[in-house]
């Protein structure tokens, strides 16, 4: 038969992880395309304190029993670590000139340019309240 899985949740070996000091020690640069685009729109270098901040903050929305960071929790701890880490107006929109500055007026332009997908319901607010 199959080995039993580990019943330490994903969560708590990625706070094991962060609080280790381990990802700190290592030079990580982290670099954002716009879809399609081979340019990146940004680049940052990992901060382990930055990310254990804002991925404490939001599985705090994760159910108690679960095992996983579903996609709506890592793309709202990505989104929100990318808004905090690049630098200021980085990747943002390219053909909007009303388009706020920056990550996140790229990956919202109101209702006319950006669709509201069917799973909208199911998006994690960012720490400071708004949506990936």
């Amino acid at each position: 038969g199959r080995a039993r899985a580990d019943t330490t949740s994903c969560i708590q070996k990625t706070l094991d992880l962060l609080e280790s000091g381990n990802l700190a020690k290592n030079d990580v640069n982290l670099v954002l395309h716009r879809s399609g685009e081979t340019e990146p729109c940004g680049m940052t270098l990992f901060s382990s304190e930055t990310f254990q901040t804002i991925f404490r903050a939001i599985v705090t929305s994760c159910p108690e029993d679960s095992e996983e960071i579903d996609k709506y929790h890592m793309e709202s701890l990505l989104t929100a670590y990318f808004k905090v880490q690049l630098e200021a107006g980085a990747c943002g929109s390219t053909d909007n000139a009303t388009a706020p500055v920056g990550l996140e007026g790229f990956c919202d332009m109101g209702p006319l340019r950006t669709t509201v997908q069917p799973d909208r319901a199911l998006l994690v607010e960012q720490p400071d309240g708004s949506l990936p």
